[in-house]
């Protein structure tokens, strides 16, 4: 069982893995609302924590990723991608285009509030 869904390291019996959590306990309502129904099981980084301890794992550090680092390699060139495709977008494509740019927004308005960890495991 994996101790967080996103595994990407692994040798000699230690890990790491990447999560999205909530930074805060204070968690403004439409940012609640968008990542409910975009991904029901975000928690903080203390119940990720837990969650793989339970699965047989010692958390020995975390790493918040930086905004900077999304909006460098990942927002900004979306956006970028987003200007491209949106005016000969087909009503699909416009759809996904649509989610895109709330997602993008979510994130301008709410990265203190949200983001992705690193965590450090052990297997025990």
């Amino acid at each position: 069982m994996q101790p967080l869904p996103g595994i990407y390291y692994h040798c000699y019996r230690k890990s790491g893995a990447t999560e999205i959590n909530w930074f805060t306990d204070d968690i403004p309502a439409p940012v609640m609302e968008y990542w409910q129904a975009a991904y029901p099981h975000i928690t903080g980084e203390k119940e990720n924590t837990a969650r793989a301890s339970s699965a047989g794992y010692e958390v020995f550090g975390t790493h918040r990723l930086p905004s900077e680092a999304w909006w460098a390699n990942y927002y900004n060139p979306l956006n970028e991608r987003v200007k491209k495709v949106g005016p000969s977008a087909d009503p699909v494509m416009r759809e996904v285009i649509s989610e895109t740019e709330i997602e993008i927004d979510m994130f301008r308005r709410y990265s203190d509030v949200y983001g992705y960890s690193f965590y450090l495991l052990n297997a025990v």
